[in-house]
Parts: C-alpha cells; structure tokens; sequence
C-alpha cells in the first residue's frame, strides 16, 4: 500500500500518524509513505515512531517501530550497495541503537515483533545507478522474505522518485501485487 502526502495537507500530524498506521496495517508486508518536497515525511516518520513506542509503553500490543534514516548510509568503495546486514548495521548506529545486533532486529522484524521505516530512500538512491537502485530495493526487501512473513517495513521517499505506478510498484514490492491510496 502506498499513502501519498501533500504539502498543502490540511491533516493534523495525529491524523497522519494514524493513517500510516492504518495503511501498515493493512499492507502485505512492504507499504511506502511518499510526498514532495516538505510534504513532512520525515517529521511524521519520526513522529510515527515516537508514537508507537508511546502507545506500546502504555500496554498496545505493536512492534516497536525503529526509524532509519537512509541519508546516514555511505557509500561502499567502487559504488557496490551494501548488503541488508550491513545497511542495518549502519543505519542502527547511526540512529544510536548501540545496544541492537543485526540479527535480533531482523528476527523481530520478521516475526512481527518490530517494524523498519527507512526513510529518505530517494535521496539516497539518487547517487546510484539503475541496476544498484534496483539492488538496494532488493535489499530492504529481504527483511520481509516470502508471504507468510509477518514483518512490516515502511519506505518513504518522494512521489516524484518514481517515473510512475508499475515503477513504484516493482520498486518497493519486487512487482507484487499492491494498491495506491
């Protein structure tokens, strides 16, 4: 599923806390938030993920929500897209989750225990070719691997990134089957 910010959205950030939540919800695996240029995606990101750890610290049963900011990932020597282990690593120091490893956030990803936003994909893909955008897609798709994975991850990124819907579409969800809100 894909939301699809506006920046002359008259929402409150609430509003739009609770839409990314319906749309995860309701989503297969991968869902992707895009907007233009100060439409707020990456303030409502953080915002969403502030609010799931409120919500779960008052007894909600959600995954823990972990922001990653894709802007934080370097680039690999000869231009080679990191690997998802690596990307992970990456972008969890970066964030200061020090006291997370790699394998156990990805096994709580997948067993539905915690949910991935990697935000700003756009601005890092625009310093990659086609075929290593296409890789780093791969890459953040392997987090949810087949369809009887109970992981969550959000992709936001903007609207004008995608040349159009079938882009979009193979882009975030590797050609499955999804709709645009």
């Amino acid at each position: 599923s894909t939301l699809t910010l506006s920046r002359n959205s008259s929402d409150e950030p609430a509003a739009r806390c609770e839409s990314i939540s319906s749309t995860i919800q309701a989503c297969a695996r991968l869902c992707a938030l895009l907007g233009e240029f100060g439409a707020g995606k990456t303030f409502l990101c953080r915002m969403f993920a502030r609010e799931v750890r409120a919500r779960r610290d008052q007894g909600a049963a959600l995954p823990t929500a972990v922001y990653l900011d894709m802007r934080h990932l370097s680039t690999r020597s000869g231009d080679r897209v990191p690997h998802l282990e690596e990307m992970v690593e990456e972008l969890l120091l970066a964030a200061g989750h020090k006291d997370m490893t790699v394998d156990g956030v990805l096994t709580a990803v997948r067993s539905g225990n915690m949910m991935l936003i990697f935000d700003g994909i756009d601005e890092k893909t625009a310093h990659l070719t086609e075929p290593q955008t296409a890789n780093l897609f791969a890459q953040i798709r392997r987090v949810v691997p087949g369809r009887e994975s109970k992981a969550k991850v959000l992709v936001a990124g903007r609207t004008h990134y995608f040349l159009h819907q079938e882009d979009e579409r193979s882009s975030i969800s590797g050609g499955g089957d999804r709709t645009r809100d």
